[in-house]
């Protein structure tokens, strides 16, 4: 029986060859791992793609209580508008001067 060599197994890439003989096995480890690579892509996506609004709700907030200073509002006005504490405030201050 001929003999196939799973290239896409991590071993492959680690110098040495994993070898099946059933061609229907190696088939099926192929779905599998494609499944599996593509469940992880899509977690990543998302991932990806939370990260990016949470940094963007950050960005936003940054420069409401930036100009929010910049127009010399008191510490407390900004902390109730902008629904932040009051160490928030202090580190966007040091941040901008």
């Amino acid at each position: 029986m001929e003999k196939e060599v799973l290239q896409w197994h991590p071993a492959f890439y680690a110098g040495l060859q994993i070898e099946l003989e059933d061609k229907g096995m190696c088939k099926a480890l192929e779905e599998l791992m494609a499944d599996v690579i593509a469940k992880r892509e899509k977690e990543a996506i998302e991932r990806g793609m939370e990260q990016g609004m949470a940094q963007g709700r950050e960005q936003e907030m940054r420069s409401v209580v930036s100009n929010m200073l910049k127009k010399k509002m008191s510490d407390e006005d900004i902390c109730e508008i902008a629904e932040c504490d009051r160490e928030y405030v202090d580190m966007v201050r040091k941040s901008i001067a």
